[in-house]
């Protein structure tokens, strides 16, 4: 399996600048690693211009929070309803605006919030299709990792990456 460390080898122009942490689960890594595929290939010979500025957990999905040449990921929206969290975003600002640019950020945008909502419907521990589950917070998982998730002492309940397979600290 590839790591995050491996992924940050293969696109470090992504990893590089400031941002505010990069966390992903296990479950959700494949999709973010096709996630950093597209983008890679999308940006074509320039690659300079982008990177991550967050990646994390959030109402039981992942959220994919970026930076290209100024313009960042488009505000948005999180309602959490009693059928789960609602998002609306709004369009780019900032940074570079021309036609191409425009354009690059939105097929940028689009990308993110589908592989955003992938993660949605599958088990952030081991990538199995999962639904979300609340306690203290929303996590979607797969049934026997939902079990461990509503047990209290969480026993085997495994979904970060170990320190040496994770993002190296010193891109941070």
């Amino acid at each position: 399996m590839e790591t995050p460390r491996d992924l940050e080898t293969r696109f470090p122009y992504m990893f590089q600048g400031k941002h505010l942490g990069i966390g992903i689960c296990k479950g959700w890594f494949p999709i973010f690693s096709k996630l950093c595929q597209e983008i890679d290939h999308l940006l074509g010979e320039d690659k300079q211009g982008f990177h991550w500025v967050q990646v994390k957990e959030k109402f039981g999905s992942a959220r994919f929070y970026w930076d290209l040449d100024g313009t960042e990921t488009p505000p948005r929206i999180d309602i959490l309803t009693p059928y789960g969290p609602l998002l609306f975003a709004t369009k780019p600002t900032g940074g570079d605006q021309t036609p191409d640019n425009t354009q690059l950020v939105e097929q940028i945008s689009k990308l993110a919030i589908t592989a955003e909502s992938a993660t949605a419907r599958v088990c952030a521990a081991c990538g199995e299709p999962g639904t979300r589950h609340s306690q203290e917070y929303f996590l979607t998982l797969c049934t026997p990792h939902a079990t461990q998730y509503e047990d209290t002492s969480r026993e085997g309940l495994d979904m970060w990456f170990n320190a040496e397979d994770d993002f190296h600290s010193n891109a941070r």
